[in-house]
């Protein structure tokens, strides 16, 4: 996983994907949404062998 650039945060709406790219107005993403992120991927293949993006929605 690639996030972009880390907050301290509440948890926040983000997106994710191996094709979005950054905006310069909604890239920064909570640490709090990282982890919450992995937690609702860890048993689903999707991103299995993968480099997803994540980045403030």
């Amino acid at each position: 996983m690639r996030p972009a650039q880390l907050t301290n945060g509440p948890l926040q709406t983000y997106r994710s994907g191996e094709d979005i790219s950054a905006t310069t107005s909604s890239s920064a993403v909570s640490r709090t949404s990282v982890a919450s992120f992995v937690l609702d991927t860890i048993d689903d293949a999707t991103y299995v062998g993968a480099r997803p993006n994540i980045m403030g929605g």
